[in-house]
């Protein structure tokens, strides 16, 4: 694993949120290598997680999915949320969860950077060259940097639903402590 140093700040904040994420049993072909969510809980091993930032993204998609859907959550996320937006399920999502819901993965991004701004994890524990989901031709530098000067797609929807100010040159530059400060961490 790298940044081994790391992965008690992550486990704190996330416990703080009240995210459930601790050791657990993960299979072998989950997701990502040594992280599985089940029933909306975070688990981790450690002899196999590559970086203890993969465990900031997955924790954003928990956190920024409607509270009443938390549970379902699962290793495969893209297969949950798809499912939701399909309408399966005893309560559907109404209309502005479902637009919640299909951009949770560019907003997980931007989550996962403000909560590794908020407690100093280096942005290189995140972004790492064997993450998953880097966008096609970006390197995690690049990344960082789209995300550093506000210009990632992901803040603008964290600002819609509410969990952040957008920053200039998007936001109001009166505003206070626009993205990465966060106004909330969790969907209601």
């Amino acid at each position: 694993m790298i940044f081994p140093g790391q992965l008690g700040p992550i486990c704190r904040f996330l416990e703080d949120l009240g995210l459930d994420c601790g050791p657990g049993a993960v299979p072998p072909d989950s997701f990502l290598p040594g992280v599985a969510i089940a029933e909306g809980r975070l688990l981790y091993d450690s002899e196999r997680l590559g970086s203890p930032g993969d465990l900031l993204h997955e924790a954003g998609h928990i956190a920024l999915v409607p509270a009443r859907f938390r549970g379902q959550l699962d290793d495969d996320v893209d297969a949950v949320i798809a499912g939701l937006l399909a309408g399966e399920g005893e309560a559907p999502p109404d209309a502005a969860e479902r637009e919640a819901l299909a951009h949770t993965e560019v907003m997980a991004i931007a989550w996962s950077y403000a909560a590794a701004r908020r407690i100093g994890v280096p942005a290189t524990c995140l972004f790492w060259p064997g993450t998953y989901r880097m966008p096609p031709g970006q390197t995690p530098d690049q990344l960082a940097g789209q995300l550093e000067q506000g210009l990632f797609i992901g803040i603008q929807w964290l600002a819609r639903f509410g969990f952040c100010a957008a920053p200039p040159p998007f936001g109001d530059p009166a505003a206070p402590d626009p993205f990465p400060a966060m106004r909330r961490w969790l969907a209601d």
